[in-house]
């Protein structure tokens, strides 16, 4: 479990939604400015998987989980 806030950073994304374990956690439009994802720290589990679905099909390559 996360400690702190926990946030998934994108570059190189264009606009689309998060999901974590299944369950959607938020959406993100960097042309619009909202270049992050907060992550809940209440879903994280030991180990975690994070499904990226870009709206443009931009490679998630450039993502990085700050917290």
């Amino acid at each position: 479990k996360a400690d702190g806030p926990v946030e998934l950073l994108g570059h190189g994304r264009s606009r689309g939604h998060v999901l974590m374990n299944d369950t959607l956690v938020g959406g993100y439009d960097l042309p619009a400015g909202r270049d992050s994802v907060k992550l809940p720290a209440e879903g994280m589990r030991p180990s975690n998987t994070l499904v990226i679905f870009d709206a443009e099909g931009r490679s998630p390559a450039g993502v990085r989980v700050r917290g």
